[in-house]
């Protein structure tokens, strides 16, 4: 995925190894945020990375199998960033909004 600000190339984002079957186990909300994310998973443990449009990672936060795990996203700037949730078996990446 190419992001770009005023046609320039800010960030280039290739995950290989995706799998859809954690896909299907995730859901992450509300969409947009404003403050506090939720992340709803039966992945088991995993960790949540979060990056900016520039691909710089903002946050990470460790899932120790826990089903709901909350993300303080308040401080951060409005845009588009990445969450990637990996866990030992699987990776996904869901796009989130910050709307402050």
């Amino acid at each position: 995925m190419v992001i770009s600000d005023e046609g320039a190339a800010r960030a280039t984002f290739i995950t290989k190894n995706e799998t859809p079957a954690i896909e299907n186990g995730v859901n992450v909300y509300p969409n947009p945020v404003k403050n506090v994310l939720h992340v709803v998973t039966n992945v088991g443990p995993a960790t949540l990375k979060l990056y900016d449009a520039s691909g710089r990672l903002v946050k990470q936060q460790q899932m120790n199998g826990k089903t709901v795990q909350q993300i303080t996203v308040g401080y951060l700037k409005n845009g588009i960033y990445l969450l990637k949730i990996e866990n030992p078996a699987a990776v996904t990446t869901k796009k989130i909004v910050i709307q402050n």
